[in-house]
């Protein structure tokens, strides 16, 4: 049977895409970003469809990523909540990756800068707690309570994570490792991320 919906996965990530993971949201919220606050606006730039991003407006206001509210001359405005605000890093990452990974021949189309100082900011990337920039073979996940308690479909990915420490049992972890405590190598020879 195709999957037409994340709702049923028990992830943070297929959650999340069950939001935004339509085609077109995450480009309507870059112009809400931008400063685009009305539907007029956001169809002209974009050329969506105007049935189509009526739905992805729609959904947005619906869970609570923005709140449309009266404007000038009886228009309403589409306002990023706090929730949306929350989008903020996702974008930046996925616009720098986009930089990186599929550049214009003719140098970068969009360079983000801290408003106060001019200064482009620095590229995103994961940190500790402590404020040190993590590599990607540096972070593992551990299944937390959410995952163990409610199992579903699309989620066999957590019966690679090792448990958190004092959770589960020896044999679990030392399963997933190579001989001698080395990392299982993932897809390609590389470090299996996610695993301890």
């Amino acid at each position: 049977m195709k999957l037409t919906s994340f709702e049923s996965m028990n992830c943070p990530l297929a959650q999340t895409l069950e939001v935004v993971g339509e085609r077109w949201t995450l480009l309507v919220l870059r112009d809400v970003f931008f400063g685009a606050r009305r539907f007029d606006d956001i169809q002209a730039n974009l050329g969506i469809a105007r049935n189509i991003l009526a739905l992805r407006l729609q959904r947005l206001v619906a869970d609570g990523i923005l709140e449309r509210r009266p404007g000038a001359r009886g228009r309403h405005e589409y306002v990023l909540t706090e929730k949306g605000l929350d989008l903020q890093p996702v974008l930046l990452s996925l616009a720098q990756w986009g930089e990186r990974h599929r550049p214009h021949p003719d140098g970068p189309r969009l360079q983000f800068v801290e408003r106060a100082t001019a200064r482009p900011i620095a590229p995103m990337g994961a940190r500790s707690a402590d404020g040190r920039l993590l590599q990607p073979t540096d972070i593992r996940a551990v299944p937390g309570p959410g995952l163990r308690a409610a199992p579903g479909p699309g989620q066999a990915f957590g019966q690679r994570l090792e448990p958190e420490a004092g959770t589960g049992t020896a044999e679990h972890a030392s399963a997933r490792r190579g001989r001698r405590g080395k990392k299982e190598p993932g897809p390609g020879g590389q470090p299996a991320i996610g695993s301890g």
